[in-house]
Order: structure tokens, then sequence, then C-alpha cells
């Protein structure tokens, strides 16, 4: 499992402390998933018949959004399974209470700098655990069939196939390989990475593309 974000977000909605393990213009800012998880929670209070729902688990395209209540706020870890790190929610929950229990009490606080000193304790209990990937890695969740190849269009037949054949390779050298052109070929590359089917990484400087053999 990658950590690629954290939040702690209260009960309106408003982040309260954002920390970011990965570079991923996918993962949504801190403001609109907090908009999101509410609108998500009064929604399901609606539609539901219980009395305590709490909300566990969103998927977004190949990211899982885990959630945990502790009362007045919320942890919500992002990874890229869909099996909820129950350990870490609580680790990190209970620790955001023993340091800012005080703040927490208090009806509205105006100035959030004050949660600014734990997005340290984020980064070194995420670390303990070896969830983070050093590399920057976006790591493909899908594995390429035959089948799946064929229910592609053309285009991202052309692009899968061609990595296929280089195993890893940069923007450049998958366009050449396919035949089409730079602009085409990145496009088809961003529609197979949401797809989950291809990740990405830095290597040298360059990014280079691949799959999971």
């Amino acid at each position: 499992m990658i950590v690629y974000a954290i939040y702690i977000i209260d009960e309106g909605g408003r982040p309260l402390v954002s920390q970011y393990f990965q570079s991923s213009d996918d993962i949504p800012n801190e403001v609109l998933f907090g908009a999101l998880f509410t609108a998500f929670k009064d929604l399901a209070a609606d539609v539901t018949t219980q009395k305590s729902w709490e909300m566990k688990s969103i998927g977004i395209e190949r990211l899982f959004y885990h959630t945990k209540s502790f009362g007045p706020f919320n942890v919500v870890i992002v990874t890229n399974t869909p099996k909820s790190p129950e350990n870490l929610l609580q680790t990190i929950g209970l620790r955001f209470m023993k340091e800012h229990h005080k703040e927490l009490v208090i009806d509205f606080l105006v100035d959030l700098r004050i949660f600014d000193s734990f997005k340290e304790i984020i980064q070194n209990i995420v670390k303990e655990e070896n969830l983070v990937d050093e590399s920057g890695q976006l790591k493909p969740t899908k594995r390429f069939s035959v089948g799946g190849i064929f229910d592609l269009s053309s285009e991202l037949q052309s692009t899968a196939l061609a990595l296929i054949a280089l195993e890893e390779g940069t923007l450049e050298a998958i366009s050449e390989e396919s035949g089409n052109s730079q602009l085409e070929t990145v496009n088809s590359l961003n529609i197979l990475q949401k797809m989950g089917y291809i990740g990405r990484k830095k290597k040298e400087g360059k990014q280079i593309f691949f799959y999971s053999a």
C-alpha cells in the first residue's frame, strides 16, 4: 500500500491539516475534498435508515479515500488500495486528539496555523510504517490482458502495445514506437493512466511510463 495524502477535516468539511506524499494532479486538494466529504455524508444521512452511519471509504478512479471519525474531526487517508488502513487511521486520529484536544473544544478556530506542526508528526508516523514511495512513482493498479487491449480504441491500443514492446519509456519513445503524434500519445497515456493500466516515475530527471507485467 502507498499513502498519497492525509487530511484531517472537521465535521463541517473544513480542512485542518493536509499532508501530501505524492505529486499527483488527480488528488483533489483539501478544500475540494472537504466539500465532497460533507456532501457524501449529508447524502448518506438522507438515504440510510441507520441512526449512526459513518462513511469509511470512497473510490475515485484509481485512488481510495479511507475515513475514520473521531467526534469533532475526521481522518482521511488516500491510498492506492481498497483495503482500509485501520491501524494508521487510529494512530493518527488518537495522536491528533492528544496534541490538540484543547483547540478541538473551541467552536470555530480562525487561525489554523496552530495545526501546522502536526504535519511533521504525520510524516514520521507514515515513514515508520514504510508506506511512502520515496521515488515518487505512481504505480498501475491493473494489468493488461489480451481481451482488455482489444476492448480499447485503436489509438489507445497502439499506445498500449508500444509501451508493452518497450516495457517502459518516455513520451517521445512511446510516440515513435506507436506511430502517433506526441499530442495523441500524451492524451492516450493520460487515459490509460486514469484507467489504472500504466504508471509513471522519474528516472535520471525524465518522466518514464511503465506497466505491470
